[in-house]
């Protein structure tokens, strides 16, 4: 089993502003929020992601590690999927039904490389989550049109300064890579919505197939999700079968 644990103290500083210039070899930025106002250097341009406040997917709480606030599933008893990038060590906690829940492991994929590249992790829980059901997770193939709805805790623009309200969008799969998903249009990812779900409805069930990992330029014009299945095998491992 490989597991990576981050040592209290150790912190990466994630920055989630735009290039100003367009270059192929840049990836997108991360959609992560840090503690307190967007970065001085974001830009202006007022893209909103337009989505609705949320008073469903009561799995989807927020995760506060270290400097960094993001967005995170329970889909386990104390199991909480969120993005690689969303872990900056240090104390790490969980809100979700009003409570607020300790970390007791941070594991992050041992091939995390920052961007898209295996941009997902797990917390697990000191303790068991009581009174809120956990999402289920996507084990088959995503494809291209395939609706979806994100979730996230996210800003609603480059310098709202909004976070910390849920709200979902809808939107539909506009390309798919082997441990990828890509979607476009304004119903879509900003600032602080790193490690929230996307979910797909199989067989009359939602399922989260998404975990958000980058926006693509400004809020609201496209974002990039890990996709859920290409990872189970692994989750499925480091949460010792506590999926749901």
């Amino acid at each position: 089993m490989n597991r990576r644990w981050l040592p209290a103290g150790l912190v990466f500083v994630l920055v989630a502003c735009a290039e100003q210039v367009e270059r192929s070899d840049l990836l997108p930025p991360p959609a992560v929020s840090n503690a307190g106002p967007d970065d001085e250097s974001a830009t202006l341009v007022p893209f909103i992601t337009e989505g609705a406040a949320d008073r469903g997917h009561l799995a989807v709480g927020l995760l506060q590690s270290g400097s960094a606030a993001c967005s995170a599933t329970l889909v386990g008893q104390r199991a909480v999927l969120t993005a690689g990038h969303c872990l900056h060590g240090g104390q790490t906690t969980f809100t979700i039904g009003g409570q607020r829940f300790a970390a007791a492991e941070l594991i992050r994929h041992p091939s995390y490389a920052g961007g898209n590249r295996n941009d997902i992790a797990v917390v697990m829980l000191a303790e068991s989550v009581g009174g809120v059901a956990p999402s289920a997770i996507n084990a088959q193939p995503v494809e291209v049109g395939m609706a979806i709805t994100l979730v996230g805790f996210g800003n609603t623009g480059e310098r709202s300064g909004d976070f910390g309200t849920k709200r979902m969008g809808n939107n539909t799969i506009a390309e798919v890579g082997p441990t990828t998903f890509g979607f476009a249009g304004q119903s879509n990812v900003c600032n602080g919505d790193s490690g929230g779900p996307t979910f797909i409805v199989r067989d009359g069930e939602e399922q989260v197939a998404g975990v958000h990992s980058t926006k693509s330029g400004f809020c609201g014009h496209g974002g990039t999700d890990m996709r859920v299945d290409a990872y189970l095998r692994w989750l499925q491992e480091v949460t010792g079968g506590d999926l749901t």
